[in-house]
């Protein structure tokens, strides 16, 4: 089909887990980034599925770019 390039659109929330904004000196700002990293699974479920897509990829010669499509406290 000639697909040779792939954007991953990933979020913080994939690859880390982050309990608190330690940028913040605001604490209700810590508190409600914890609060937020309570609800989204372990960042550790996410990284077999983000390899399989590189593994697929590389199958079929297709380049990945993983797009950080959400930074913390974004």
């Amino acid at each position: 089909m000639g697909v040779n390039f792939l954007r991953l659109p990933v979020g913080y929330w994939n690859v880390l887990d982050m309990p608190m904004n330690p940028w913040s000196s605001i604490e209700s700002e810590s508190e409600r980034m914890g609060n937020l990293s309570k609800i989204m699974p372990d960042h550790t479920l996410y990284r077999p599925y983000i390899d399989k897509v590189f593994k697929y990829a590389a199958d079929h010669d297709i380049q990945v770019m993983l797009d950080l499509h959400g930074a913390p406290g974004s």
